[in-house]
């Protein structure tokens, strides 16, 4: 269900009262999905982050769950499809109604760190060979010399500026990883991967938490 495509109808859009409560101001759009029905029988609701303007209707991706314990509402969260949103952040935006109920926050299953069976010590970046500090590696070479390896960081990081004489494949897979290549930002959120062609001129800017997959062309680890 989460990261599906679906479309919010705005009833309450950004800046507006709430009906009853006229001191409760929307500081994001909120509306329902049409045809959807929710567990307390009527159109499910959703806020849309990412948006920071009214509108009166939005499509998006469905990011996260919002379920109340002592309430038989549960809201649905939208973002942009280029967007994330850590459930640190949806609370932070949700709270001016969210916080008059016991709730959680469900975002789908997400691993904290790599299980054990993939640390093996043997395997371990040298710590001479990492080009961002705070951080952890492991890696795996095959049999045509190319190699696979992933991260994670213990802490906000830069990368500093270095290239490769062949390919690199990567995909970020919890945090924020944002690239930099020849000058240029990108911000990839869990599930963005691109390819960076050998000669590029690369860094990158890490946010604690973050973990990346990566897969080289040829022999990144001596």
């Amino acid at each position: 269900m989460i990261g599906r495509k679906v479309k919010v109808t705005v009833d309450r859009p950004l800046g507006s009262c709430h009906p009853k409560y006229k001191d409760m101001v929307y500081p994001v759009n909120y509306g329902y999905i049409a045809g959807i029905i929710a567990p307390d029988g009527e159109e499910q609701d959703a806020y849309i982050l990412g948006v920071d303007h009214p509108v009166d209707t939005f499509t998006g991706k469905m990011i996260a769950i919002i379920r109340r314990s002592d309430d038989v509402e549960e809201k649905w969260v939208v973002c942009p499809e280029d967007m994330f949103f850590t459930a640190e952040e949806i609370e932070q935006q949700v709270c001016f109604t969210e916080k008059y109920f016991a709730h959680e926050i469900i975002t789908g299953p997400r691993l904290e760190t790599f299980p054990d069976f993939m640390r093996s010590e043997k395997n371990i970046v040298p710590s001479d060979q990492q080009n961002t500090p705070h951080i952890e590696g492991y890696y795996y070479t095959g049999n045509d010399g190319s190699q696979a390896a992933f991260w994670e960081y213990s802490a906000d990081s830069e990368s500093k500026e270095h290239s490769h004489d062949y390919d690199e494949y990567m995909v970020c897979l919890s945090g924020e990883y944002t690239v930099i290549l020849d000058g240029k930002e990108t911000v990839l959120h869990p599930g963005d991967e691109m390819v960076i062609p050998k000669g590029t001129l690369q860094g990158a800017r890490v946010k604690k938490g973050t973990r990346t997959f990566h897969a080289f062309g040829g022999r990144r680890i001596k």
